[in-house]
């Protein structure tokens, strides 16, 4: 599979704000878990993140429920966007939905340094 595909239409960031959604667990007022969701041509981008003294308790789970439960009379196909380890939580969330692994892509994380 070619990653190309991922950044095709990014050419303004108000271009992705407009297709994308984020649905959230709350801890009282704090957001404890969220998961987002950018709409591509063919597509569903979906990020899933919760605070680390909260994990475990299926927080993110409800999060990409409401997500998927909303993509499915569209058509999208869902991407999901995944830790490399294997046995992770979030792998194993993604199974529990059905999903399968495809394919990787290695992200590399620009950093910034004052000289």
């Amino acid at each position: 599979m070619d990653s190309a595909f991922l950044f095709s239409g990014y050419k303004d960031h108000r271009d992705v704000v407009a297709r994308s959604a984020a649905f959230g667990a709350f801890n009282g007022t704090q957001v404890a878990s969220m998961a987002t969701v950018e709409m591509g041509r063919s597509y569903a981008n979906i990020r899933a993140f919760t605070l680390p003294n909260l994990r475990g308790r299926g927080l993110a789970t409800l999060c990409v429920a409401s997500i998927l439960d909303r993509l499915r009379p569209t058509g999208e196909q869902p991407l999901f966007c995944l830790p490399a380890e294997n046995g992770s939580p979030e792998r194993a969330m993604a199974r529990r939905f059905g999903m399968e692994l495809s394919g990787e892509i290695a992200l590399v994380e620009r950093k910034f340094f004052a000289e």
